[in-house]
C-alpha cells in the first residue's frame, strides 16, 4: 500500500454513503482513485483532478465533458449579468 494513502467513509445513520481515498502530499489531502456513494455513482479522480463521473444507469462523462458544462454555466451567468448591466 502507498504510504500517505488514507481511507476516507462516509456514514448516513449507519450506513456508508461514500466512500474514496484521499492522497497526503505537502500536509494537505487531495482524493485520489476511485469514489463511490450509495447511489451507484463512481468518480476516478487523479491527485486531486476529477478524471470522470460515472452515475448509476448512466454513461460515464469524461473530464473535457464536465470543463465544458463548467464554462458552459458560466458564459451563460456572464451573458446574464452583462444584459443587466
Amino acid at each position: 500500500m502507498e504510504e500517505n494513502l488514507y481511507n476516507y467513509k462516509l456514514y448516513d445513520n449507519g450506513k456508508l454513503q461514500q466512500n474514496g481515498w484521499y492522497k497526503k502530499i505537502d500536509g494537505k489531502y487531495i482524493a485520489t482513485g476511485l469514489w463511490r456513494d450509495s447511489f451507484g455513482t463512481i468518480a476516478s479522480y487523479d491527485n486531486g483532478e476529477l478524471m470522470w463521473v460515472k452515475p448509476k444507469g448512466a454513461s460515464k462523462v469524461s473530464k473535457q465533458e464536465i470543463e465544458l458544462h463548467r464554462l458552459r454555466r458560466r458564459v451563460a451567468k456572464l451573458e446574464e449579468a452583462l444584459t443587466s448591466l
